[in-house]
Order: structure tokens, then C-alpha cells, then sequence
């Protein structure tokens, strides 16, 4: 049976992550993709023309998911349920797409492409912008967001360094309960 346009696509973005992850940005190609997927580069060709188009696609995926994951947290309605909400999705997220901590440091990504650069620069300040707004209730929202963010990101980091041997995701509690100390 024929896979649809957009399983097609998925698997496009879990190859692009397996490359990142393991290569870096600058070693994601057609080609790269293609020999991921066990197809030919042609293949790739029919829903991207290019290098550019899948590190494009690959952010505008990882924007959906932040999104998503913001709107989850918005359906709470305690501030802290909020919270651990937020931070239990986001770590998820990167249990399943470990590449993201990567992206948000790699240079690699934007170098000599303001395009690309403007892109992962709205992507990241339109998310901790969606976080302080979620955080309303707390004093110095703006802070505990860049303290959740960067709490977020190194926990990612230091997963992938101990060769992720252990669940990302069993912090979720430690930090909810620091944010909560911080906001009350």
C-alpha cells in the first residue's frame, strides 16, 4: 500500500533529525535523506527541491510541536498544572526528537542564511514569549520562562551526553517543583 504525502513527509522528518543527531545540520542532504529512507534521491525530490526546503520543512515542523505543546498547557487551568504540563511535553518532545537541543545551539543551521536565521529566531522568542504568557500569574514571568527554557535545553543536552540513559522525562517533577518555588 502506498504511503500518503504526509507520512512520507514524516518520515523526511525523522530522517533529518537521525542526520542532525548523529552528523549535524550541515550533513543533512537529499542524498542523506534518501539513503535514511532506502530510497533514491528523486524520491526526496518530489516533496523537496532541495537541501534549504528540508531544513525548512524539519523547523516548521519542530514550530508545530511547540505549539502543540503550548496549546496543552494552555488547557489547564491551575498555573501549576500548567507548568508541569508544559515541561512534561516539551521533554517528551525531545525524547522523541533528540535533535531539538541541538538546533536551538547549532550555528551550523543559520550560518550565512538570515533566512534560516530568522526563522529559528522567531520559532524560539515566539515560544518563551507563549511560556512567559502562560506564566501570567507569576512574578517575573519573563525571568522563571528563560530559567524553564534553559532548564529545558541543558536537561536535553546532558540526556544526550549521558547517552540517553535514563528517562528524560522522570525530571518533569524535580523542575515542576522548582518552578513552582520560584513563582510562589
Amino acid at each position: 500500500m502506498r504511503k500518503s504525502k504526509q507520512e512520507r513527509k514524516d518520515e523526511v522528518f525523522k530522517a533529518i533529525g537521525q542526520i542532525a543527531s548523529q552528523k549535524g545540520f550541515n550533513n543533512v542532504t537529499t542524498k542523506a535523506v534518501a539513503d535514511v529512507l532506502g530510497v533514491t534521491q528523486p524520491a526526496i525530490y518530489k516533496y523537496f527541491e532541495n537541501r534549504d526546503e528540508l531544513i525548512l520543512y524539519f523547523m516548521d515542523k519542530i514550530d508545530g510541536y511547540l505549539l502543540n505543546i503550548i496549546e496543552t498547557a494552555r488547557k489547564e487551568k491551575d498555573i501549576q498544572k500548567r507548568i508541569l504540563s508544559l515541561l512534561s511535553e516539551h521533554l517528551k518532545m525531545v525524547e522523541d526528537n533528540e535533535v531539538l537541543p541541538i538546533m536551538v545551539f547549532s550555528d551550523e543551521i543559520y550560518i550565512g542564511d538570515i533566512a534560516k536565521k530568522e526563522k529559528l529566531q522567531t520559532i524560539v522568542f515566539n515560544y518563551r514569549q507563549n511560556i512567559v504568557d502562560l506564566l501570567n500569574e507569576c512574578p517575573q514571568s519573563e525571568i522563571i520562562a528563560d530559567i524553564m527554557l534553559g532548564s529545558i535545553i541543558f536537561n536535553g543536552l546532558k540526556w544526550r551526553l549521558n547517552n540517553k540513559s535514563y528517562s528524560l522525562t522522570s525530571k518533569v517533577a524535580d523542575l515542576a517543583q522548582l518552578i513552582n518555588k520560584l513563582c510562589f
